[in-house]
Formats: structure tokens, C-alpha cells, sequence
């Protein structure tokens, strides 16, 4: 028997005092309702209506019952509404993941737009170079730069990035111009370690119609961009990065772009979140915020070292 259905049942039966009437209601059949408060009496092991061919009438035990199932099934369609409303209102707390990169310096400009838009909307932000389990770690939203995906999950692929070399104009104008991808060597690089640790990364090249991938010396490394941004900034040499990073400082010329025309397109951008929370208004709102904002990015990138896309991508 599925009591809360039973316990519906009855309710009609008991405000019609009908099970005809109640049977038109519930769009079935006289001897569904029928059946169906049999069980429920059998189950509490009461008689709860008393039947004559002219009426139905409650018994005392029947009208005690009937006013906790008022309360509980009122209950239950609170609840019921109170899921709909947070579905379709964006309110509650929202779990987001993301590159401290993407956050930093595309995200956290653009908060208090968003946080004016949907104030009853709180945000737990952490900034994670790892890609996160979303449901062990109780995350709604991650913002990713990897090409995999994962079935249990929906992945809105939102733009691209680019690989953009560039170091600061005092820098240049010390160790003179950087003519091709191999004098690079002849200069003082910034390196990166990949997430983890371990050796720095490799520095990658549109170079004609191949994908030149070099492990460059490198005077100083860190563990994270804003070591090596930071450094850059200062003068200690050039760097490789993705181009969100650096878009502003190169258009308010704190660092110059080397080398035009090697940027290679770098990792896609992606808001993944599980499945079963595609419907969430919170989800969807922020899926949208950013989508839109890296879509905004994208079309007002004015990089100097734009060049054509390359034939190939950094894995």
C-alpha cells in the first residue's frame, strides 16, 4: 500500500462524504477509492468511515485521523512548494569551484553585478587547481580549463583560451627584443609548476603550421600564476600564461606581448555541474553569469598578438 496515497484518498472520501464523488475528483475509478481505504483502515486496524447506501460517515477514530492527515499531507505540500520556489528562484547557497585564475581576475570583478541581481543568492566560492569531485566534495558549479568530461556530469563548454607570451617593458628594454621563439633562451624566464608540483611546465608555440613545444630553462618558478605574474610585473623576466590572466595589464601596458603571432589556443573553458541539479534555478542563473561574461571577455579581447587559430592545440 502507498499510505500517502491512501491517506489522500481518504481525505476526498471524508470531504465529499462520497466515494463516488471522490473518485470523479481523483479521476479514477469508485472501486480504486474504495480499495484503497480499505487497506489504509487495515493497516491502522480502525474503522474509519462507516458506509450506507445514502452516505458516508466518519467514525471518531476516523475524524481523529482525518485531522492528522489535514496536518501532515499540508505539511507535505509545503514542502513540496518550498522546493519549487527555491528551484525556480534563484536563493539558497550555491558551492562553486574554480581556477584561482578565472576567479581572480575574470570572476571577481564582476560579483557585485551579480550579487545585486540575486540577493537572496549566497555563494561559497573556493579556488582549487584540481579538478574536484562534485559530489564527494559537495560542489554545485566548477568552472574547468580540461577538455575531459565526465558522463555523470553536464559540461557547457564556454570559450577558449589562448597561450600568450609577454614579459614587462622595463624587462625589454634591459635585455633588448626577442626576435624568434629560439632566443628565448637568451633571457631570463618565469616557469610554472604544474598542479602538484613537479618541473615547470612546457612552453608551447604557433610556429607556421606546427605546435612547437619546448622545456625551457627557467631562472625562477611557482607553484601558481600570481607568484609568476607578480614577478613578471617586477621586471624578472618573461612569462607564458593563458590570456584572461593578462588582457588588462597588456591593454594598460604593464606587460608587452613578445613574439605575435605564436599564441596557440590553449585549454576550453567549461562550467560542469552534476545532473540532477540542471533544473536549479541557483545553478542555472550562475551557469548563465558566467557564460555571458566570458562570452563579454571574449568579444571585447583585443590582444596585439592576435594571429589565425593554429592548426592544432596544447594537450
Amino acid at each position: 500500500m502507498n499510505q500517502l496515497a491512501a491517506m489522500r484518498t481518504f481525505l476526498r472520501v471524508a470531504e465529499f462524504r462520497s466515494f463516488s464523488r471522490a473518485a470523479e475528483a481523483e479521476e479514477t475509478s469508485r472501486a480504486v477509492v474504495s480499495a484503497q481505504v480499505q487497506a489504509l483502515e487495515r493497516h491502522l486496524g480502525v474503522t474509519l468511515l462507516t458506509r450506507t447506501t445514502r452516505r458516508v460517515t466518519l467514525t471518531d477514530d476516523g475524524a481523529a485521523y482525518l485531522a492528522r492527515t489535514r496536518r501532515i499531507l499540508d505539511e507535505l505540500q509545503a514542502a513540496d512548494d518550498d522546493m519549487r520556489r527555491v528551484r525556480d528562484s534563484a536563493e539558497g547557497r550555491l558551492r562553486v569551484d574554480m581556477p584561482a585564475m578565472f576567479g581572480r581576475y575574470l570572476l571577481l570583478p564582476e560579483l557585485p553585478a551579480f550579487a545585486a541581481r540575486y540577493p537572496k543568492l549566497a555563494l561559497d566560492i573556493q579556488y582549487n587547481d584540481r579538478v574536484v569531485d562534485l559530489g564527494a566534495e559537495r560542489v554545485d558549479v566548477a568552472v574547468r580549463f580540461v577538455a575531459r568530461r565526465d558522463p555523470r556530469h553536464i559540461a557547457r563548454r564556454i570559450g577558449t583560451t589562448r597561450f600568450v607570451t609577454c614579459a614587462a617593458p622595463e624587462y625589454l628594454r634591459r635585455s633588448g627584443p626577442i626576435g624568434d621563439i629560439d632566443s628565448l633562451r637568451g633571457h631570463r624566464l618565469i616557469g610554472q609548476t604544474a598542479a602538484g608540483g613537479g618541473s615547470a611546465r612546457d612552453w608551447v608555440f604557433h610556429s607556421g603550421t606546427q605546435l612547437r613545444r619546448l622545456n625551457l630553462p627557467t631562472q625562477v618558478s611557482f607553484n601558481g600564476i600570481e607568484g609568476a605574474l607578480q614577478a613578471a610585473l617586477a621586471g624578472l623576466g618573461v612569462i607564458q600564461t593563458v590570456d584572461l590572466v593578462v588582457k588588462d595589464l597588456i591593454a594598460r601596458g604593464r606587460l608587452t606581448v613578445v613574439l605575435p603571432g605564436t599564441a596557440l589556443d590553449g585549454p576550453p573553458v567549461s562550467v560542469v555541474y552534476q545532473k540532477a541539479h540542471r533544473t536549479a534555478a541557483k545553478v542555472r542563473v550562475f551557469v548563465e553569469f558566467v557564460a555571458e561574461l566570458f562570452e563579454r571577455w571574449n568579444r571585447e579581447q583585443t590582444l596585439a598578438d592576435a594571429a589565425p587559430s593554429a592548426p592544432r592545440r596544447a594537450p
